[in-house]
């Protein structure tokens, strides 16, 4: 289970609630019957108190731990991921370049001419009404 720091603190914190919530409603409901703790109830508190209190204390374990990772942080750089000793030379151009990318139809040979010739047809010779014709139908070639 790879849980991340902050996922266990919120994580610990819903469980701290559900404890405390426990220890209350057990306290309450006696409150409200007008009478003591029977022994089960007093354990039952116990047991909540107990469990509040380890959870307290691992709570500020998980929080100094990170405040330490945030204080051990080192901020990303630009020469970062170009190797070890890369440093930036202000007034100088990255020697790292970002890939271009680019998007090519994916046809067999002949196919765009085969488009065109049927939308001239369909068009009978009106090049105008056949370039509306391709542009509906054949969506997959813009050019």
């Amino acid at each position: 289970m790879n849980v991340s720091l902050l996922e266990q603190i919120a994580l610990y914190v819903a469980k701290l609630k559900a404890a405390q919530d426990g220890a209350l409603e057990i306290v309450t409901k006696s409150i409200e019957e007008g009478r003591t703790l029977d022994e089960h109830e007093t354990e039952k508190r116990k047991e909540h108190l107990a469990d509040i209190k380890a959870i307290e204390e691992h709570l500020v374990v998980l929080r100094e731990t990170e405040k330490a990772m945030v204080e051990r942080a080192v901020p990303v750089t630009t020469a970062t991921g170009r190797g070890e000793g890369a440093t930036d030379v202000p007034g100088t151009t990255s020697a790292v370049t970002t890939p271009r990318i680019t998007v090519k139809a994916n046809l067999p040979p002949g196919i765009r001419f085969t488009r065109f010739a049927l939308a001239m047809a369909i068009a009978k010779g009106n090049v105008m009404q056949a370039e509306q014709i391709a542009l509906e139908r054949f969506k997959d070639t813009p050019e």
